[in-house]
């Protein structure tokens, strides 16, 4: 459960406002990595999700079609199947009283028209009664620019790591 607990931490990955709005907070980056203001404002968005436990505005970060891959579960198809897993951990969090905070930091990014890759780690602290837990772990998303010009996490997966 902790392992699906991580991977829905980053449902990676992968997203769309500006990362000129994003704060320094939202998403980092390696030297050398370009910041991005479609892919980096996604990483903005799934962050503000988190923090308000908010399933619906996590599922519009993802591709109709999109594929999440958690080390725990089979493969999860299509944005409902994505959104009821946050869904579910998001109202076991808000059950225990929890606030989750995730952060991410980009060490590859390539980008190619209106498809795009990241590999990153990922940084979830859990909070609860004044107790706080951080887990970590790598991702890779790709991403794709739908015909709207918006920013979707189309394959998001991820593996925990140990504590550094």
């Amino acid at each position: 459960m902790a392992n699906h607990a991580r991977f829905l931490a980053l449902g990676p990955f992968l997203l769309v406002a500006a990362a000129a709005m994003a704060g320094p907070d939202d998403v980092s980056h390696d030297p050398g990595v370009a910041p991005h203001a479609g892919l980096d404002d996604v990483y903005a968005r799934f962050r503000d999700a988190y923090a308000t436990l908010d399933a619906d505005a996590l599922g519009t970060l993802y591709t109709e079609g999109a594929l999440y891959l958690s080390p725990t579960r089979d493969i999860q198809r299509g944005r409902d199947a994505i959104d009821a897993s946050f869904r579910s951990m998001f109202e076991r969090a808000k059950d225990r009283g929890e606030t989750l905070d995730i952060r991410f930091h980009i060490v590859d990014r390539q980008v190619h028209d209106d498809l795009a890759t990241d590999v990153g780690i990922y940084t979830l602290a859990r909070s609860s009664d004044g107790e706080t837990k951080s887990d970590r772990g790598k991702f890779v998303v790709v991403a794709l620019r739908d015909a709207d010009g918006v920013w979707r996490f189309h394959v998001d997966g991820y593996s925990a790591m140990p504590p550094p």
